[in-house]
């Protein structure tokens, strides 16, 4: 499993795996530590603070750089904010590696379609039929969606259906920036990300790179 080949002190480990069911229908459920304060939505949204830090989105940027980077790729390939949980403390950890697939390996699914949450899939993902292959590129367009859903704490496309998702996106359209929500630097890397053409979105790399330059700035500034 690929979960257990990963090593990064913001990846949630496995600490098993859990089978329950009939051995004709076995349901595999993966084990892994609790996180005391959920996902990073339910934190947002219990927090006093108005504004998010991009430290956090900073956090998933280099655990998929991360991924990335090996040889060849690993990819998430279920990026939301449902998969990015916080401890006590609070820190930031990525989890649920189940779709998670070198990049390149070809999936067949029973609905002939990436799995996931249609809001965060790619257009490219949308087109494909019979044989899911994750991609960087799919990852880093997620990753697109989650900062637009951690800074509104509104999930992309709310309150459409996957068939007028799915029509919008192939129109090229993406969701619109809401006003005051999302600062400069953040929307012009989130419109990178959802770029049409996967080849020009931005790397995960440089995604973080900019994001940590943001954090900085932003904690400078607390500092003063």
């Amino acid at each position: 499993m690929l979960w257990r080949q990963l090593s990064h002190k913001n990846v949630l480990p496995l600490l098993g795996v859990i089978v329950t069911g009939d051995p004709e229908s076995e349901t595999l459920s993966l084990l892994s530590p609790w996180a005391e304060s959920g996902t990073v939505t339910r934190y947002l949204k219990r927090s006093i603070r108005k504004g998010e830090d991009p430290d956090r989105l900073g956090i998933v940027a280099d655990v998929l750089a991360y991924m990335h980077s090996h040889d060849p790729p690993m990819v998430h390939a279920d990026i939301h904010p449902g998969n990015i949980l916080i401890d006590e403390k609070p820190e930031t950890f990525v989890t649920d590696f189940g779709f998670s697939r070198f990049s390149g390996s070809f999936t067949t699914t029973g609905n002939n379609r990436a799995k996931g949450i249609p809001a965060y899939w790619a257009p490219e993902l949308w087109k494909e039929t019979g044989r899911w292959k994750p991609s960087v590129e799919a990852d880093v367009y997620a990753f697109g969606c989650l900062c637009f859903e951690i800074y509104t704490l509104k999930a992309p496309w709310s309150g459409l259906s996957n068939y007028y998702i799915e029509k919008r996106v192939a129109a090229g359209e993406r969701p619109e920036r809401p006003l005051e929500a999302i600062p400069d630097a953040v929307w012009d890397i989130i419109e990178s990300c959802w770029q049409d053409d996967p080849k020009d979105r931005m790397s995960m790399k440089n995604a973080w790179i900019r994001l940590k330059a943001l954090h900085d700035t932003s904690r400078g500034r607390l500092e003063q």
